[in-house]
């Protein structure tokens, strides 16, 4: 009876231990549920510099003959530019499983220029200079993506804004800037803000709960814009000959950038 006693003991005692290991083996955690998923939902402020680049074609539309005889209506001039580019963004995304969405807003400052000289049509010459820049680029967009734990890749949508300089110079000099015939004859400056759109992507990488880092590309399309300028033109010797008008397009406006980000993400995982 005894041994029999101490038989059932350990019998249950036995079951005991085995229904304990198979409880805390059913309860223990897995190695994936170890590692916890990032959250990407969450306000972020940031920086980012690359490499900016402006192409647009200078189409003349019209010109007064009697001022500037090099304007030949139809001519077409190529300009393109890069420059390096750098700026700020502010976002907000949140996060649907393993979807990203999110809005954001970015201003770049960039010098993307170029300068051509069209060929007088009297005399040769190429005594007349047109300057082109886009020096600031401002985009309001979306964005949607796919996270990976800490890895997101997203595509980029919205609205562009890029402020652009056209400098037009009478200034009867070659391009190696020896002189044609007497000094500068007129000069104008405009400066304003095209509109476009844009569309674009990237992948993020957050290295810190709170810290991500990024790379990124966006394709800006601006359009046509008319410039309807004019500006005083003077003779060889300085003298005011009149009011000089002319019509140009910039045609084909895009600018594209690549670079890499880093951003603060507000809040933790």
């Amino acid at each position: 009876m005894y041994r029999r006693g101490l038989t059932a003991i350990a019998m249950l005692v036995g079951a005991m231990s085995v229904a304990s290991a198979v409880e805390f083996r059913a309860a223990a955690p897995t190695a994936e549920s170890m590692v916890a998923t990032y959250g990407w939902t969450g306000f972020t402020v940031g920086a980012n510099a690359g490499y900016g680049m402006s192409r647009r074609q200078l189409h003349v539309v019209d010109a007064d003959p009697t001022y500037f005889p090099a304007f030949d209506g139809g001519e077409t001039m190529p300009h393109r530019g890069s420059s390096f580019a750098g700026g700020l963004s502010v976002g907000y995304d949140k996060q649907f499983g393993s979807v990203v969405m999110g809005a954001f807003a970015s201003l770049s400052g960039l010098s993307a220029s170029d300068r051509t000289w069209s060929r007088n049509a009297c005399c040769g010459s190429a005594d007349d200079r047109f300057d082109t820049k886009l020096s600031a680029l401002g985009i309001v967009g979306l964005r949607a993506g796919y996270a990976i734990d800490r890895t997101l890749v997203y595509a980029t949508g919205g609205a562009a804004f890029g402020r652009m300089s056209f400098d037009l110079t009478d200034d009867n000099k070659y391009p190696n800037g020896s002189v044609n015939v007497g000094s500068p004859t007129g000069q104008k400056s405009a400066t304003r803000w095209l509109t476009g759109y844009t569309i674009g992507g990237g992948f993020e990488y957050a290295v810190l709960s709170n810290v991500i880092v990024g790379f990124d590309y966006k394709y800006v399309d601006f359009g046509s814009e008319r410039w309807n300028m004019s500006t005083n033109s003077y003779d060889g010797s300085g003298n005011l000959q009149g009011k000089a008008k002319y019509v140009i397009d910039t045609r084909n406006n895009i600018a594209q950038t690549v670079g890499v980000a880093v951003k603060y993400k507000f809040g933790g995982m």
